[in-house]
């Protein structure tokens, strides 16, 4: 396929291709539906799929495209001292894990995604991160610049896992429902303006990669529409468990997989 002469997923076969859009449609219905989730699923998913590096950025740059939709609900919703209370944790640690993604061979970053990924959902699922709760209550400005700290590491270096851990912090500051979910989607777009910023100035957005996400783009889109209006019809913690117990599957896959080719290159 080409746009404008330039090619676009050059490399995909008809069936991936497919894949990839019915990937990109239902990561984004979960996004929709509870404000974050889409972004370890494309990563993961994704890298099966195309490149690692290819996987992180198209998710990276599409979901940019997607919280377009959900701006004026953070704006109208979100708890900005809270999300102000994050922002000085996020910034610095981003751009060191956009640095790191940078040095990262195939090999290395489809090792790297799937054992932080696993550990990040495994832990999340197990609600370890739950320990935490008395330092939150105790002092949340100190904690909660450590949770942003680590959590953009992670965000830069794998373009996914960006408020896992700053998600708990949130739902103890914002326990309503509706202000949690936009206070997280406020976060995730100061997470994804700086992440592009960063991503761009390294010189890793380029026009191909940006006509790849538009055309993307309405799968990401409509999956968060449809997300959106399924708010609160679905069982939160069944439906997560569930979601967790496929990513750390194909998370393995990808352990496996960047084994497999770093003990072929030591052949």
């Amino acid at each position: 396929m080409s746009i404008l002469g330039i090619p676009v997923f050059a490399d995909l076969s008809v069936e991936s291709f497919a894949a990839l859009i019915a990937l990109y449609f239902l990561s984004f219905v979960v996004k929709g539906m509870f404000g974050l989730g889409a972004q370890p699923p494309l990563v993961i998913f994704g890298a099966l799929i195309v490149d690692p590096h290819h996987a992180v950025l198209l998710s990276v740059v599409s979901n940019a495209i997607s919280q377009l939709q959900f701006i004026p609900e953070s704006i109208r919703n979100g708890d900005r001292p809270v999300v102000r209370g994050l922002v000085l944790g996020y910034l610095p640690s981003i751009a060191l894990g956009v640095w790191l993604f940078g040095r990262l061979d195939t090999s290395g970053l489809s090792l790297v995604l799937g054992v932080v990924l696993t550990a990040v959902i495994a832990a999340e699922g197990f609600s370890v991160f739950r320990r935490w709760e008395g330092s939150i209550r105790a002092h949340p400005r100190r904690v909660g610049t450590v949770m942003a700290s680590v959590s953009g590491l992670l965000a830069g270096l794998t373009g996914a896992a960006g408020v896992i851990l700053t998600s708990l912090y949130v739902k103890i500051l914002c326990p309503e429902a509706r202000t949690f979910r936009a206070t997280i989607l406020a976060v995730a777009t100061v997470i994804m303006v700086w992440r592009m910023a960063m991503l761009g100035v390294g010189g890793f957005i380029g026009l191909p990669l940006l006509l790849e996400c538009l055309v993307l783009a309405p799968c990401s889109v409509l999956g968060g529409f449809v997300g959106s209006k399924l708010f609160g019809r679905l069982p939160r913690e069944r439906f997560f468990w569930a979601f967790r117990i496929v990513l750390v599957v194909a998370a393995l896959n990808l352990v496996f997989k960047g084994l497999k080719d770093l003990m072929g290159g030591f052949a």
